[in-house]
């Protein structure tokens, strides 16, 4: 066991804090652009935002770490490393994509102070992972086969995980694009 097999966790950590933050920016008034877009678009969209943290932070390591390790370890054993690694970290991005609501970027930064929830999100997520490096470490780490067989099990849950997830998020973008195409109450005012 050495540090490589804590990466994929790290970076799941890692996909907790772009969910939490990534709802939030300074451009949060150029929401009403989306209104103006077929709602045809929105699946293809947020399978875009899945892809674009997929493919450099879950494939790319991966293949990287594949064909660097094809040299030290066994043909087995690196395909069941990197197989089991990509499978999990594709379940921590759709785990974690679940959390965002609504579209990327378009809510004031301002609502970021005061969440005492991430506080002990972040601090349950830290346990899951502890614990799922033991069962690794303890239960997986046995056997190339058993890693491979959890790779392949890991890799069914993250399919299903990342199209309830995608499913949830483009619910969640056009939820928000109708509270916003329907106004506020509170913007205006009588004035007697």
């Amino acid at each position: 066991f050495s540090a490589i097999h804590a990466a994929p966790h790290v970076i799941g950590l890692g996909f907790f804090m772009l969910a939490y933050l990534l709802p939030y920016g300074s451009e949060y008034k150029a929401a009403w652009i989306f209104m103006l877009v077929s709602g045809r678009s929105f699946k293809p969209f947020v399978r875009g935002i899945y892809l674009a943290f997929w493919l450099p932070f879950v494939l790319l390591p991966n293949l990287a770490g594949l064909i660097y390790r094809a040299w030290t370890w066994s043909p087995l054993e690196t395909v069941a490393f990197y197989g089991f690694s990509t499978a999990l970290m594709s379940l921590y991005l759709g785990v974690e994509l679940r959390r965002v609501d609504g579209i990327p970027f378009m809510k004031p930064s301002s609502g970021i102070t005061g969440d005492t929830g991430a506080f002990l999100a972040i601090i349950v997520r830290t346990i899951v992972t502890i614990v799922v490096i033991g069962i690794q470490y303890f239960v997986l780490s046995i056997s190339p086969m058993i890693m491979l067989a959890a790779a392949v099990i890991l890799g069914v849950g993250a399919y299903a995980v990342v199209r309830g997830s995608l499913e949830t998020l483009e619910t969640s973008i056009r939820f928000q694009l109708s509270n916003l195409s329907t106004g506020s109450t509170m913007l205006y005012k009588e004035v007697d």
